[in-house]
């Protein structure tokens, strides 16, 4: 069994790998504009492409000032996926990366989705082969140039997002994001005024979820990976986001890392200055060892 090291919704399997069966690919243009979500904990932009059986959803969260999102594609054509990697790329000048996802289908409507945790827009550099992999905010100008959004390998039919330049929904994602730690008191002078902050609660129990559920490939890959997680706790001790703060590859240790956070682990919310819990972020890294 595969050896996990901790530091201070709904059940999800891994898949079977089946052959892919060729399908004529979906492009999708906008069936309307980018949507700004002040949520609770996240911050999010959605779109919505295409129409009638092929009509689908683009959810792109994010909760920390991190080059890292998280991504939900929901509708028909995300029922239909094949093995246990995406190759995601923004085009048409990025570079494509390959990932794990989680799938599963909504509880209202049955609709399929597929979730990735840890997205960036660019792939990962490694300065030397020795060096973990670096990832980096791509700058405005190639927000700007990207075009597409293109899904592949773990789709039977590859699905392209027209999604258009992202530089300007970004820089609302970031006031948006700004705009959420201030409401929250999680900006610095917030931070300053906690006299406690969160404390896991059944951190054996957590750990031994995680274990239990070591990416099956990986494990008999032998792979190895580190994932470094930060996560919003409310102040009812409720985990209500997980974003990814570093990470080595490979990335499907992103997605078991996150979706244990938010499904099994407790905490005891933070406390303030004035006695009483509140919001409030707690790190840690998870390492995954195969022997």
């Amino acid at each position: 069994m595969g050896r996990l090291f901790l530091a201070p919704a709904i059940m999800l399997a891994v898949l079977p790998a089946f052959p892919a069966v060729a399908a004529e690919p979906l492009r999708l243009a906008p069936a309307g504009p980018w949507r700004i979500d002040y949520g609770e904990g996240t911050c999010s932009l959605a779109r919505k492409f295409g129409s009638g059986p092929d009509a689908v959803e683009l959810q792109i969260d994010q909760s920390g000032t991190g080059p890292f999102f998280n991504i939900i594609l929901t509708g028909a054509p995300f029922g239909k996926t094949v093995g246990a990697e995406m190759r995601i790329a923004f085009g048409p000048d990025e570079a494509p990366s390959e990932r794990s996802f989680l799938s599963s289908v909504r509880k209202e409507g049955m609709t399929p989705f597929i979730m990735m945790h840890g997205i960036h827009l660019a792939p990962a550099t490694r300065p030397d082969p020795k060096s973990p992999p670096v990832v980096s905010e791509i700058g405005s100008e190639r927000e700007k140039a990207i075009q597409t959004l293109s899904l592949s390998k773990g789709l039977r039919a590859p699905v392209t997002l027209e999604i258009g330049e992202m530089r300007s929904p970004l820089n609302a994602m970031r006031t948006c994001v700004v705009d959420l730690v201030k409401s929250l008191k999680l900006d610095e002078a917030g931070l300053a005024q906690i006299t406690q902050g969160p404390r896991p609660k059944n951190v054996r129990e957590f750990a031994r979820f995680l274990q239990e559920r070591f990416p099956q490939r990986e494990l008999l890959n032998g792979d190895d990976g580190t994932v470094a997680v930060q996560l919003t706790i409310d102040d009812k001790g409720r985990v209500t986001t997980c974003q990814i703060a570093a990470s080595d590859r490979p990335a499907v240790f992103d997605d078991a890392a996150c979706f244990g956070f938010l499904r099994a682990a407790e905490f005891e919310p933070a406390i303030g200055t004035d006695g009483q819990p509140r919001y409030g972020f707690w790190g840690t890294r998870v390492t995954y060892r195969s022997n």
